[in-house]
């Protein structure tokens, strides 16, 4: 019986918790975002960081659009 409730505590927690630290809802902008995320504005979604200006895209070849390393 003990277990059962230790479990079901956990399980509560466990779903409760997430919610605490994360932001909801599309972003504006990167300050919307946890972390190293920034915020695709096409999509307003958080996303890892790829690139802020072409010279983060690393080849020359491509340029930095919305945090994604395009073909020029």
């Amino acid at each position: 019986m003990r277990g059962r409730i230790v479990f079901w505590a956990l399980a509560v927690l466990g779903s409760i918790m997430p919610a605490c630290g994360s932001k909801t809802g599309p972003c504006k902008d990167d300050y919307d975002c946890d972390g190293a995320e920034v915020c695709k504005k096409a999509t307003g979604a958080c996303e890892p960081f790829r690139c802020r200006e072409d010279a983060d895209c690393l080849d020359p070849r491509l340029r930095c659009d919305d945090n994604e390393c395009v073909p020029r």
